[in-house]
């Protein structure tokens, strides 16, 4: 059995925001792949023997197996898929989260800020700005796309001419 609430929460929809251009799979693979096969190698270096007593073969393995290892790992970074941030409205709670979503899945807030706390919520050029009451910008970001402009406008001035 399932119980229902007797009110059905109604959300705004949330604004999608792509902070940085997301490379293509075949790309964000390739350097996936290259990274490991450097850490890989930078361990497997030391597996191929070396005339003991040899110091500069030794430090030159060292030098190319740290090489190596820190490529590997900036490419197995640079794979990785970009971080989404989201813009949620929240009428009845009167709040505006940032919320980032990381290449894992799991949303994190970033901030939260009441309505209250805000002079101005703009939408112009790409950007969405929040601006609060002491003139600061609190949020800037790039805009990929908004879902439902228009829903959002019509929640934001309901909920405002509510609090006047």
């Amino acid at each position: 059995m399932v119980a229902l609430p007797d009110q059905i929460e109604k959300r705004l929809p949330t604004a999608q925001i792509q902070t940085t251009g997301g490379l293509c799979p075949m790309v964000s693979g390739a350097m996936r792949f290259g990274g490991a096969v450097l850490v890989l190698a930078s361990v497997g270096i030391w597996f191929v023997p070396v005339v003991s007593g040899d110091g500069m073969m030794v430090l030159m393995k060292l030098l190319v197996s740290v090489f190596f290892a820190c490529i590997g790992v900036v490419l197995l970074e640079w794979g990785r898929n970009a971080a989404t941030d989201e813009i949620h409205l929240d009428t009845n709670a009167r709040q505006l989260t940032h919320i980032r979503r990381q290449c894992d899945g799991i949303p994190r807030v970033r901030a939260r800020f009441d309505f209250d706390e805000l002079s101005d919520i703009r939408l112009r050029d790409g950007m969405l700005t929040v601006i609060g009451n002491s003139g600061a910008v609190l949020v800037q970001l790039p805009v990929e796309r908004v879902e439902n402009l228009e829903t959002i406008r019509n929640g934001l001035e309901k909920s405002l001419a509510k609090s006047a």
